[in-house]
């Protein structure tokens, strides 16, 4: 992968993916793109350093070599994107919720979080789940 010039002041640089990309489609390449290269490429996702056309180009690309099913692509994505999600301030987020928090209901289970790792949402998005 290269990297050009970022469109953003100080911004990281961006990552050109057509190498990896061309190396996916069509199928049949003599260099076989790997998990961990999918992966790499992927968490340039989470720092914006792929433009909208190369990152939708390879979503693409791995639905429709099947690459998006696999076991080992899957699981060294969600790793990446773990590392990539942003890092929650665990007592100061209970703090708050303590002291802003409703005290009517008969809820007892406490703040219930979990990190939401899609790949077209945001980075670093927080999910967070109440019970219905």
């Amino acid at each position: 992968m290269m990297t050009q010039p970022s469109l953003v002041p100080d911004g990281p640089p961006l990552i050109d993916l057509k190498p990896l990309l061309s190396r996916l489609w069509p199928i049949g390449h003599p260099d076989p793109v790997t998990s961990d290269e999918i992966a790499e490429a992927i968490s340039y996702f989470f720092t914006n350093q792929v433009t909208d056309v190369q990152a939708s180009s390879l979503l693409m690309c791995l639905h429709f070599t099947g690459l998006d099913r696999q076991s080992e692509v899957l699981a060294k994505t969600a790793a990446r994107m773990l590392q990539a999600a942003a890092k929650i301030d665990e007592p100061s987020l209970r703090a708050v919720v303590e002291k802003r928090g409703r005290k009517e209901g008969g809820y007892n289970g406490g703040l219930v979080c979990e990190r939401v790792t899609v790949l077209l949402q945001a980075p670093g998005t927080l999910g967070c789940k109440t019970p219905s």
